[in-house]
């Protein structure tokens, strides 16, 4: 689609995949996101996948790809290993509501950028720490 920007990030050691849309109202839609992309390799560590993800965001934001008052959105189901195993959608969506996200039906979910970086600090407070400290220092 027009005005629609893509990005992806594929790194085999981890064996993580994450694919972005951002629209043009610079809404974000997290499209695919593996933390077992590849079938014969082992998962990435838990919550590694996130983490990359909340990272990516503020990347995104400070590159002015999005800003704070943009949307978040996924389908639940496009957000899962290549394993072959069937995911568990209750599990899925409880996930996904469990970390802020509105239920808007048919398994899709979205929040606001400024709430998912605030669930981000709180779950992932060292990473962004030392995300903090870096900036300092430059």
């Amino acid at each position: 689609m027009k005005n629609e920007t893509s990005v992806l990030y594929h790194n085999e050691d981890d064996n993580i995949y994450i694919e972005f849309t951002i629209d043009k109202r610079k809404d974000v839609l997290l499209e695919f996101q593996f933390s077992q992309y590849n079938k014969d390799k082992p998962r990435a560590p838990k919550g590694w996948t996130r983490s990359l993800v909340c990272q990516m965001i503020d990347f995104f934001i400070k590159e002015k790809i999005t800003k704070k008052t943009a949307r978040l959105e996924l389908v639940a189901g496009n957000i899962a290993g290549t394993t072959g195993k069937k995911h568990d959608q209750k599990k899925l969506n409880k996930m996904y509501k469990d970390m802020g996200f509105r239920d808007d039906g048919e398994n899709n979910f979205s929040m606001t950028i400024t709430k998912f970086k605030k669930w981000c600090r709180k779950n992932y407070a060292d990473l962004y720490f030392e995300l903090d400290s870096e900036l300092n220092s430059e």
